[in-house]
């Protein structure tokens, strides 16, 4: 198989919630990022994150293909890149660091869903990243359907509640 069937895309959804702090419909917010999963056939994964800001036009294929792009950079490179929550500048040759309000978002969404214990992904660009439960889940459903291997009592892969 070509190495382009070698990912999985997960969309990481917005909490949206009343005034009473209940979980209402997301329909028409869009996710607060996509997360796609690569490997190759050495037995390495990389994860390439692609946030999306409130200032952002969110469009669910551009997504996608940051994403993915980040995560083929991250198996072609073998190298981590792109911290999450910072952009360097430079100014007057000396490079200062800028804290995203967008990557801060992410990691606090990230951190609601999976749990204080889970890794945060710290980089949009991961090679060999630490993978929580429900990511190794993903992945490994992802590998099994790309070699064709039939798993029928397998349970589907569904991301933790919020809670």
């Amino acid at each position: 198989m070509s190495s382009d069937n070698k990912t999985q895309a997960f969309y990481l959804k917005t909490q949206v919630v009343d005034a009473e702090g209940k979980q209402v419909d997301k329909k028409g917010v869009p996710p607060a990022a996509c997360i796609v999963y690569a490997w190759n056939d050495a037995g390495d994964v990389a994860r390439g994150v692609a946030i999306c800001s409130e200032a952002d036009n969110w469009n669910r294929q551009d997504g996608r293909e940051r994403a993915t792009a980040r995560a083929r950079k991250a198996l072609g490179t073998k190298k981590s890149s792109m911290p999450i929550g910072v952009a360097v500048t430079a100014k007057d040759d000396a490079a200062t660091m800028l804290v995203r309000q967008a990557g801060l978002e992410f990691l606090y969404l990230w951190q609601d869903r999976f749990g204080v214990a889970d890794p945060l992904p710290g980089f949009k660009v991961s090679y060999n990243p630490a993978l929580n439960d429900f990511e190794k889940k993903l992945v490994q459903t992802a590998k099994d359907r790309v070699a064709g291997v039939r798993t029928p009592d397998a349970p589907q892969v569904t991301a933790p509640a919020v809670g």
